[in-house]
């Protein structure tokens, strides 16, 4: 008999073949899709008998990820794999995690500490001003807050309602699967482990440890008392199942017009034309009878979403097409969401966000303050609308305002039309507000809770099949420049507030562009 180990640490991601050059065996990206493949190829293996989770501190992802997570943590566990959970730090995360697994161990001076999630936000309107940085905010949507970076210099009440409750259900998610999981009464947490930090001994008095021990001290012990080694596996295909042809799709980045970027201010983003190329691949590949769009994203360019969004509405005519929402899918990442037959979500998945912003610099102050100063000739009084070297006109905030009005009419008509619902509906519960899944199913935004296997028991149950052929999109490619050269372990910009010091650069790249977008900017306080 073999055991296999599973290592969680650092980021995080939905996939790692949109941007990652580099064979898998070499990728440092941890990825859903990979331990989903994983998974699977885990349970298939009988002669596996022990997979052992190791929880690195390191590690970090979304929530709505994190519920994926232990769904498949679970799924080996059902499948008779014996799952044993260790972790030197039983944070939030991690305490939710164990409770998928048959056992959990920890050594003597590890710890548990249950004390909730928080949210840190941070303003840059200060710094602009001091800068001599003027910012103008056009947008729809009083919940509209992608830009409040640059207009607030604190949480305004709308954003304050909209996040709590985010926390809140995030909160409540967290306790009811570990109650759940344990066996534990709400008052037996409320009073035992909520807001305290347990060592290791206590931990085991109350149950939620099983043993006390090093994890390679464990290992030693279960290798001697029943002959297991280890089993190692090589690069595994993308694809797993056998029968009616589905294609995963992953979608996991920001939206941008064009081509991918991987080294953007607001991290990795994800190009319209490259996407629909995949889209287009898979509408035209006769084999394949359904899509899952696996979408992780908080939008960006609106005009880039309205063309995915075409693109996988032209392919639902010829087959199936269900989204799943992992951590994220706001704004832009609703966008290309809405199109699905049938949407789902986790319960904390960050949603909605229905609203359109654009903002605009003013930079001549900073720039004469450094003693660069510009002349402009133009054909057309509104040729340089885009400048950065002086205010605008009242006449051009009233153009880029119909613009921007014209652009969330669209959105809600999209939105409704496809969700069977009115106009006046949609806007009610639009507004630019962004919702946790759960909410946002009551709402009419979402169908179901479910994650990829979900949506791949709704296509059985629809087509009356017991098996379907799983294979994973987009495709990796390696060059051979780069088999050559050694793999780093992100080529993104960490997506942090650090970025925008880069002021001209950033301001130049996003200046004048309509945006259907959650905050991205903020989104790394929502890796917990």
């Amino acid at each position: 008999m073999f055991y296999t180990k599973i290592i969680l640490q650092g980021k995080c991601y939905d996939t790692d073949t949109i941007f990652s050059q580099f064979p898998l065996i070499n990728s440092k990206k941890f990825t859903i899709a990979n331990l989903t493949i994983l998974c699977e190829n885990i349970i298939k293996n009988k002669s596996i008998k022990y997979v052992f989770i190791e929880y690195d501190t390191t590690f970090s992802c979304m929530m709505g990820q994190l519920e994926q997570i232990y769904n498949l943590l679970k799924r080996m566990t059902v499948h008779g794999k014996k799952t044993i959970f260790f972790s030197s730090d039983y944070n939030e995360k991690a305490l939710y995690l164990s409770g998928a697994c048959s056992k959990r161990i920890m050594p003597e001076c590890g710890r548990l500490a249950f004390l909730g999630f928080k949210r840190q936000f941070s303003y840059l309107k200060n710094l602009l001003e001091k800068l001599n940085i003027e910012a103008n905010v056009i947008r729809r949507g009083k919940f509209k807050g992608a830009a409040d970076i640059f207009r607030l210099d604190k949480i305004d009440e709308a954003q304050k309602t909209a996040h709590s409750r985010i926390l809140e259900v995030f909160d409540e998610t967290a306790k009811k699967t570990i109650c759940s999981s344990f066996n534990f009464s709400q008052e037996f947490f409320n009073e035992n482990i909520e807001g305290k930090i347990i060592w290791a001994q206590e931990a085991k008095k109350l149950g939620i440890i099983d043993e006390i021990s090093h994890l390679q001290q464990y290992i030693n012990k279960k290798e001697k008392e029943e002959k297991i080694h280890k089993y190692t596996f090589k690069k595994l295909k993308s694809r797993f199942g056998k029968g009616r042809k589905v294609a995963v799709l992953y979608f996991d980045g920001g939206i941008k017009d064009g081509e991918n970027d991987a080294n953007s201010p607001l991290g990795e983003e994800i190009g319209d034309r490259y996407m629909i190329k995949q889209i287009e691949k898979i509408r035209k590949n006769k084999r394949i009878k359904s899509l899952i769009f696996k979408v992780n994203s908080p939008g960006g360019s609106a005009t880039a979403s309205d063309a995915i969004a075409n693109a996988l509405l032209e392919l639902k005519k010829e087959k199936d097409l269900i989204v799943v929402q992992s951590g994220v899918a706001g704004s832009g990442g609703y966008y290309i969401s809405f199109p699905a037959e049938k949407i789902f979500t986790q319960n904390t998945t960050i949603t909605g966000s229905i609203g359109v912003i654009s903002v605009f610099f003013n930079m001549k102050d900073f720039y004469e303050r450094f003693g660069i100063t510009h002349s402009t000739l133009k054909t057309h009084e509104y040729a340089d609308i885009e400048t950065t070297t002086r205010k605008k006109t009242e006449e051009e905030l009233k153009l880029l305002d119909s613009l921007i009005e014209n652009i969330y009419n669209g959105f809600l008509s999209n939105v409704a039309k496809n969700r069977n619902k009115t106009v006046e509906q949609i806007d009610e519960v639009a507004q630019g507000r962004i919702w946790a899944g759960i909410d946002a199913i009551k709402i009419g935004l979402a169908d179901e809770i479910g994650d990829l296997h979900s949506a791949l028991d709704y296509l059985k149950e629809k087509h009356k099949t017991k098996n379907l052929s799983v294979e994973f999109y987009p495709k990796r490619k390696v060059s051979f420049i780069s088999k050559l050269i050694s793999p780093k372990e992100d080529l993104s910009f960490e997506r942090s507030i650090v970025n925008l010091l880069n002021i001209e650069n950033y301001i130049k790249r996003n200046n004048y562009k309509i945006l259907a977008m959650y905050p991205e900017i903020f989104l790394t306080d929502f890796y917990i």
